[in-house]
């Protein structure tokens, strides 16, 4: 009969330990995700992202979080904090349309052609982006920054591109 007994504690604390195991492995990927998202250029495809897209994604990283540790029972103290991370998303928010706005006043005052303002705002301004990234990783993972950084910047300096003069 004791037997029978820890065997079937054995079980429920097994299946406990994978429950708690795939809720960990969410929170960690919301907070990759969090980590990912705040760039205002997509680290994948090299393309900007707006404030407002960006927030989007941070918000719903965060609500991810949130009904995780509301379903566990987390402290106050815990809840308080995930409070705290999203009171910081519409600053954030703030802030990247304010600096994408001096972006293209400043770009604006170059008096630069369609195409070349185009350029500067859609490929060269992110791919410089992706380099500074890549300086913060280790080489494995910026090593593929690198490289998208350079498809996006190459053909704007190749003959009869946008920037070859």
């Amino acid at each position: 009969m004791r037997l029978q007994q820890a065997e079937q504690a054995l079980a429920a604390a097994s299946r406990e330990h994978e429950r708690l195991a795939a809720q960990r492995a969410e929170v960690k990927a919301s907070l990759r995700g969090i980590g990912h998202a705040y760039h205002f250029v997509d680290l994948a495809r090299g393309v900007r992202r707006n404030g407002q897209l960006i927030a989007a994604d941070i918000q719903g990283h965060i609500a991810q979080i949130r009904m995780i540790a509301q379903q566990e029972g987390l402290s106050p103290s815990s809840l308080a904090r995930i409070d705290k991370a999203e009171r910081v998303v519409p600053k954030m928010q703030a802030t990247i349309e304010f600096v994408s706005g001096y972006v293209r006043q400043q770009i604006a005052q170059l008096d630069l052609t369609p195409p070349v303002s185009f350029a500067m705002h859609a490929k060269l301004i992110p791919s410089y982006y992706l380099d500074r990234v890549a300086e913060t990783r280790v080489v494995r993972e910026g090593t593929p920054l690198h490289a998208l950084a350079e498809r996006l910047r190459a053909p704007l300096f190749e003959a009869g591109g946008v920037l070859s003069a």
